[in-house]
């Protein structure tokens, strides 16, 4: 039996020893070493995309000589006397030739003004967290894929250890089609998907933004693998009402990485148009495309994609810098497709049986290391630090040009190009490799692996659920740059680089994640358990949030209840652990004047004791997000335990609010 070259083949080997007698050996592929191959020809793109003059610069130089032979024209000045301007400079410059080199001069500036590149601001973005029914467990999938009786039972067992290895939680969601007895695939379920996911989100970008649907100028959706007629950009113009001059685009088949490359688009456009809005919405479509066939190669849609979607608003306003977010600098994208293995790698074809679905070839890591390897290395130039270009370049020269075969290539540290990474949460092996590759952290790879758990493979979206993460953290500070890369079928590789205008707070009412512990909520006023959005321009002082959720244990038993906004009378019951009983606790309302026969000193007591529970809970919350952590090699999340939090879940602190 012949030899294999593990490294030719892109293979790695790992052993897990069962006893003391026998082991498991499993062989699969990997990433390969971005810096190990580098091509000239793209490091040579990078730095011409660094290096690519603007159209203002070239306006500049060719007006800039045009004026000055005006001037010389116009004022009969004569070369070999300019030395006498320094001097005698009134004599040759009289009115009228002033007045004829401010008007040149300002020509000059207009078309540099109409010229210039225009900044693309990101406003805002809100991502989907569909209703509770939605959530399906790992295990509840399983018992699901078993009980539809359509896959064998080798099968069954296939999709049990790629489902239990995913790095997927328990709180994923489902289209309404999949999960239904019998499931529904028809048309009108596949709509309704899109609908919820659509509807919901744009609501909540316009309520967050204050932009009104008329205000749009430029619309672009992708979803790969759901092309309705009409499309579901016409869906959002007919349920919007947006303007008939409204540009919108309906992007189809492009992977993973449609998200960015909608981004790319509206960059383009809205340097074209100025003075406009352009919104991006994101999302895949999993009712008509789920997979009840017997090929391996297809099923591991099955076992990762999940419901899901994300809607961007971008303006090139100079008014709106001050509201944004983000800042957009860079663009770059990776198209292999002219390599047949690239194309064939992510395949939607029908198997032996006529069922049609989305089949994985064997090469795909092969094929995405490659990808990502031509992507960081066109963009290297245009993000990295002169130190590291400087090193990064020499040791090029040294292997390509002096063939130094001995000398180790240098690996850039991207972690002084950027504070955050969005990497696509494709799957826990990819983030595995990449982690490996660029020499990230865990705390780098964080908020990928937390999407990837909480939500899934939610395609094209799950990069801005990552930077809703990061947001909801409190890691963005003014000047961070986030990059963001994805790659998908065809096969292509995408990235985008944004930059912080602002701290972003924390705590954000909007924010797709929500980190509560347990004695937070219990301590939230009625109607916020209850479902109902505060509104701050209609509360007085009496009725806003944090004083109504001031806790009082020592309450008499009449105040247990607290009165709604409604007027009806709501109980309010703490959350214990270990299922003792525990007393409730009371929720008071602070009066804004005090009732009659009550002294003013009261107020000045309520306020200091209401100080008092806002700091204490706000601790509380900051040591819960502290100790929570991922444990890699499970998928799954962990809470270091205290002496205090013996019968604390590890997620019952983690609460996700929908946007």
């Amino acid at each position: 039996m012949g030899s294999i070259d593990m490294d030719k083949e892109k293979l790695t080997a790992e052993m897990a020893f069962r006893d003391e007698a026998s082991a498991v050996i499993k062989i699969r592929q990997k990433l390969p070493d971005f810096l190990q191959s580098v091509k000239l020809k793209y490091v040579k793109l990078g730095y011409g995309y660094s290096c690519k003059p603007p159209t203002s610069l070239l306006v500049f130089a060719v007006a800039m000589p045009l004026l000055v032979s005006t001037l010389l024209q116009l004022t009969g000045l004569r070369m070999d006397r300019i030395s006498d301007l320094w001097t005698h400079w009134a004599v040759f410059v009289d009115t009228a030739t002033g007045l004829t080199g401010l008007v040149v001069l300002l020509i000059v500036l207009g078309l540099y003004w109409a010229r210039r590149p225009r900044p693309v601001y990101l406003v805002d973005f809100a991502c989907h967290k569909p209703d509770d029914e939605r959530k399906m467990s790992v295990e509840s999938f399983l018992k699901m894929t078993e009980n539809c009786g359509a896959f064998e039972p080798e099968i069954v067992e296939f999709q049990k250890r790629i489902a239990r290895r995913s790095g997927l939680g328990d709180e994923t969601y489902f289209a309404r089609g999949i999960t239904s007895e019998p499931p529904n695939f028809s048309m009108s379920e596949a709509r309704g998907e899109a609908e919820s996911v659509i509807f919901t989100t744009v609501d909540a970008l316009f309520e967050k933004t204050g932009v009104r649907p008329e205000d749009i100028d430029i619309l672009i959706v992708n979803c790969s693998l759901f092309n309705p007629t009409p499309s579901l950009s016409s869906m959002i113009v007919n349920h919007y009402k947006l303007k008939p001059t409204i540009k919108s685009y309906n992007l189809s088949g492009m992977g993973c990485s449609a998200g960015l490359i909608s981004v790319d688009l509206a960059k383009h456009l809205l340097r074209a148009s100025p003075n406009s809005y352009a919104m991006v919405f994101s999302t895949e479509n999993i009712t008509q495309n789920w997979y009840f066939g017997n090929d391996r190669s297809m099923l591991l849609c099955n076992c990762i994609f999940r419901m899901g979607g994300a809607a961007v608003l971008l303006s090139n306003k100079a008014r709106d810098r001050a509201r944004s977010k983000y800042e957009l600098v860079h663009t770059v994208r990776t198209h292999k497709g002219s390599d047949d293995n690239s194309y064939n790698c992510v395949y939607q074809r029908e198997d032996d049986k006529g069922i049609v679905g989305v089949s994985l070839a064997r090469e795909l890591m092969a094929v995405a290391g490659d990808a990502l390897k031509t992507n960081i290395t066109t963009l290297g130039p245009l993000v990295l630090p002169w130190s590291e270009q400087l090193m990064f370049f020499l040791t090029l020269v040294r292997r390509k040009v002096l063939k130094q075969a001995k000398v180790k290539p240098y690996i850039p540290n991207f972690k002084l190009a950027f504070e955050h990474f969005c990497i696509h949460a494709g799957g826990r092996a990819v983030l595995d490799e990449i982690e490996k590759n660029l020499a990230l952290t865990e705390w780098h790879m964080e908020p990928s692996r937390m999407t990837l758990h909480r939500f899934g493979n939610t395609s094209s979206s799950s990069l801005w659920y990552e930077l809703a993460y990061t947001e909801a953290k409190g890691r963005v500070k003014g000047g961070d740059r986030v990059w963001q890369i994805a790659f998908g079928s065809g096969f292509k590789c995408n990235s985008a680089v944004w930059k912080a205008l602002r701290k972003i707070e924390k705590y954000i009412n909007q924010s797709s994640w929500r980190f509560v512990s347990l004695l937070s909520r219990a301590r939230a006023p009625a109607a916020m358990i209850t479902g109902r959005r505060w509104r701050g321009r209609a509360l007085s002082f009496n009725d806003r949030p944090g004083l109504r959720a001031c806790v009082d244990l020592d309450a008499p038993d009449h105040n247990t209840h607290a009165r709604d906004d409604d007027g009806d009378d709501e109980s309010v019951e703490s959350e214990g652990s270990g299922g003792a009983t525990a007393s409730p606790l009371v929720l008071r309302r602070t009066a804004s004047c005090p009732s009659p026969g009550e002294e003013d000193s009261h107020v000045d007591e309520r306020a200091e004791k209401f100080i008092a529970w806002f700091r204490e809970q706000l601790n509380y919350e900051r040591q819960i997000s502290l100790r929570l952590r991922y444990v890699r090699g499970y998928g799954s999340f962990e809470e270091e335990s205290s002496s205090n939090d013996t019968n604390v879940s590890p997620l019952s602190s983690f609460v996700v609010s929908p946007t």
